[in-house]
Order: structure tokens, then C-alpha cells, then sequence
């Protein structure tokens, strides 16, 4: 009985019928967008029937949504770059008004460092005040104690007289000079609270100004959040715009495809573009003779004798498996 003829036979068959598939299944994603282009292209020059007809309204009732979101859309963009545009002036005008309250903040504080060194000095002062007026004191305690004495001397020479003159006007020198050093203590207290008056005028202006940057700060960081936060919303209404009009621009396919088909039913060929109509006639054509070969290439398998078919498959299988085993094990 011939084994080999049959299978070989079924083989050769099996793979043309893949092969067939393959083209119309290709054949029929091609017919789906040539009928499609060709309902987008002709669907304003023919008359349709009542059903083809709600399909061109149907169409017509996309494209409105379609202008709509897609001005929608426009509208957004506009406001989205309103806003960057008015986001990116925000850090500059803060640099300016910063700039200006850190120079006048520097202004103000640019005595304190002088008023500072002089109440460390006049602080430092009213110690070399009483030292000097307990030493004046001291001083003229022994003045007088010395210019008594000399009072006393007996007989007072020319040196002792001398001696006792600058006695006596020492010791009238010397209150005036603690009365000089004590109107120099007052006036040096009335200077520290005048100097430290102005010292705590610069700390609160200097108080202000921070508090003033501080508020800036913060309302450049508010302003900027904000503008950050509406620009994603906004962008986000946008996108869904997008997406709706993508998906109803998907929406027509069907509608044109219907179009597309009776067109090409009723042999109307687009004016502009004839070769349209050309082009769903031969996918058609394949379609039909892909499928016509499959149908034969069906009935040539069943008029074998099965059972002999079936035995011959299963030899060509053994062989098969043979061959893949022995390359297996040559490699």
C-alpha cells in the first residue's frame, strides 16, 4: 500500500491552506481600512438609503463633538500657556522685590557693628571712672594732710612756700577734676541709652524686613504651587479632550466602513481619487479566491481514504521526529 503518497499529499495541502489563510486574513484587515477610506472619501457624493444615510448622520454628529473638543481643547492650551507665562514672571519679580529688602536690610544694619564696638567701650568705662575718682580722692586726702603740715613749718623757706602754693592749688584742682569726671559719667550714660535706643530701632527694622522676606518667600512659593496644580489640571482636561476625540474619531470607522461598502456594492468610485473603489474590489477578489482555494484544497483532503490518510500522517510524523532527533544529536 502506498504510505508516503497520501500524507506527502496532506502535507503539501496543509501548508497551502496556511498559506491561503495568512493572505486573507491579511486581505480582510486591508478590505476593513480600504472600505473604511473609501466611505471617508466618497460619503458626500452619492444618495443612501435609509440605513447608510443614519450612518452619513451619525458621522456628521461625531465631527460637531469632534469641533467642539477640539476647540475645547485649543481654548485649554491657550489658558495653559496664559499661566506659564504669568508662573515664569513670578521668580523674577521675587528676585527684584528680595533684592531690594536684602539692600535695604544690609542698609540698616550697617551702623550696628559702630554702635556696637562703642557701647562695648563706654560700658567698659564707668570702671575707669570710679578708680580714677577714688584715686583723685585718695590724692587729695594726702594733700591736704601734706599741706597742713607744711603750714606748720617753721621757718617756711623759700622752697616750703613754693611748695605750699601748689599744695593749695592742687587742692583745688583736684574737685574740680572729679566734678568734670562725674558730668563725664552722666553724660557717658545718657550716650548709652541713646546708643542703645538706636541699636534696638535696627534690630526691629531689621525684625521687619525679615519677616517681610519671609512673607515674600512664601507667597512666591504659594503663587508657584498654585499655578503648578491648575497647569496639571488643566493639562489633564486637555488630555481627556484628546482622548475623547480620538475615540469618537475612532467611532466613525464603522459608519465609514458602511459607506465604504455600499460604494463599492453600487460601483461609486470617489471623483478625486478613483482608485479607491479599485482597491476594495481587488482585496474582495482575494478574499474570495483565498477562500475558494481553501474550500478545494478541503475537498481534494476529503475524498482520501482516511484511514490510509491517517497512517500515512503518522509515518511522515515518525520520520520527522527521526530527523529532528538525529540533527539533535549530530549538534
Amino acid at each position: 500500500m502506498p504510505y508516503f503518497s497520501p500524507g506527502f499529499r496532506e502535507i503539501i495541502r496543509l501548508v497551502q491552506r496556511a498559506r491561503w489563510r495568512l493572505r486573507g486574513w491579511l486581505a480582510h484587515r486591508r478590505l476593513a481600512s480600504a472600505e473604511t477610506q473609501l466611505g471617508l472619501l466618497g460619503w458626500e457624493q452619492a444618495d443612501f438609503d435609509t440605513e447608510t444615510q443614519r450612518q452619513v448622520d451619525a458621522i456628521h454628529h461625531v465631527e460637531r463633538e469632534q469641533g467642539e473638543l477640539t476647540n475645547r481643547a485649543a481654548a485649554l492650551a491657550r489658558e495653559i500657556e496664559a499661566i506659564a507665562v504669568e508662573r515664569a514672571a513670578v521668580p523674577a519679580a521675587f528676585d527684584k522685590q528680595r533684592t531690594a529688602l536684602e539692600a535695604e536690610r544690609a542698609s540698616v544694619r550697617e551702623p550696628l557693628a559702630e554702635i556696637e564696638r562703642i557701647l562695648r567701650v563706654v560700658h567698659a568705662r564707668p570702671a575707669d571712672v570710679a578708680r580714677s575718682i577714688a584715686e583723685l580722692q585718695r590724692e587729695l586726702g594726702e594733700t591736704d594732710v601734706l599741706y597742713t603740715k607744711l603750714l606748720g613749718t617753721e621757718p617756711q623757706t623759700p622752697q616750703v612756700r613754693d611748695e605750699v602754693l601748689r599744695l593749695r592749688e592742687r587742692l583745688i584742682a583736684i574737685p574740680n577734676e572729679v566734678a568734670d569726671i562725674k558730668a563725664m559719667r552722666h553724660r557717658a550714660a545718657s550716650d548709652i541709652a541713646e546708643r542703645e535706643q538706636q541699636q534696638k530701632q535696627i534690630e526691629q527694622r531689621t525684625a521687619e524686613l525679615d519677616r517681610q522676606l519671609r512673607e515674600l518667600k512664601a507667597d512666591a512659593d504659594q503663587r508657584d504651587a498654585t499655578s503648578a496644580a491648575r497647569i496639571k489640571t488643566l493639562e489633564n482636561e486637555r488630555a481627556r479632550a484628546g482622548t475623547a476625540a480620538h475615540r469618537l474619531d475612532r467611532a466613525k470607522t464603522d459608519p465609514y466602513r458602511e459607506i465604504g461598502r455600499v460604494l463599492a456594492d453600487n460601483d461609486i468610485a470617489p471623483m478625486n481619487q478613483p482608485h479607491a473603489l479599485e482597491w476594495v474590489r481587488t482585496l474582495r477578489a482575494t478574499i474570495t479566491d483565498t477562500e475558494a482555494a481553501v474550500a478545494e484544497s478541503l475537498q481534494r483532503t476529503a475524498a482520501e481514504d482516511a484511514p490510509l490518510l491517517r497512517a500515512s500522517l503518522a509515518v511522515w510524523i515518525v520520520i520527522g521526529l527521526a530527523v529532528i532527533f538525529v540533527v539533535g544529536a549530530l549538534f
